[in-house]
């Protein structure tokens, strides 16, 4: 997917799963996960799942309109080969804070890097991971679950800048996120 959203012109970061898996664990096969996640900028989810195509990922569901996944949705589920599935995000969290936590200023930061397999694959830094573990454990069910909070306390065990952390739950006025 990488490198075919690369030679469309769009970025990603790989989120969650693999990602958070490979950096943080200490045994990676201790995280599981069912698809894999990645995130684009709003204005290029079109295109993404337009690029992704030929590959053979197609949409889960369908949208009711033509702008609905640029302006509405968390993220478009894709199903390749295999059952393989793959989650398109323009943003990081359901309802509010999907506006509040910027992706434009996420991508203006500069990626840090996750091999998987044999392939270097853009993703957050630690400190934007850890505040969107806190969002997933926070916001995405109404019982977090087991994984979700194993995540933030995995990142949580490794080196980050706190300060950076508290810059960014504040830019994104997140802190309630973090402290539940």
């Amino acid at each position: 997917c990488d490198a075919t959203l690369a030679r469309a012109g769009i970025e990603s970061r790989v989120l969650k799963g693999p990602a958070v898996a490979r950096r943080f664990y200490d045994d990676p096969s201790l995280r599981s996960f069912g698809d894999g996640d990645i995130l684009v900028r709003g204005s290029d989810i079109d295109a993404t799942i337009e690029s992704l195509a030929p590959a053979g990922f197609v949409r889960r569901f369908q949208a009711p309109s033509r702008s609905f996944d640029r302006r509405f949705v968390k993220a478009v589920s894709l199903v390749g080969e295999g059952r393989l599935e793959l989650d398109v995000h323009r943003a990081l969290t359901p309802g509010v804070f999907g506006v509040l936590f910027d992706v434009d200023e996420i991508f203006r930061t500069a990626p840090d890097s996750v091999e998987i397999g044999d392939r270097s694959l853009r993703c957050l830094t630690p400190e934007l991971a850890f505040v969107h573990a806190c969002a997933h454990a926070a916001l995405g069910d109404p019982e977090p679950r087991f994984g979700s909070l194993r995540d933030v306390a995995e990142i949580a065990r490794r080196p980050l800048d706190e300060e950076r952390v508290r810059e960014l739950l504040g830019r994104f006025r997140a802190e309630i996120v973090a402290q539940r």
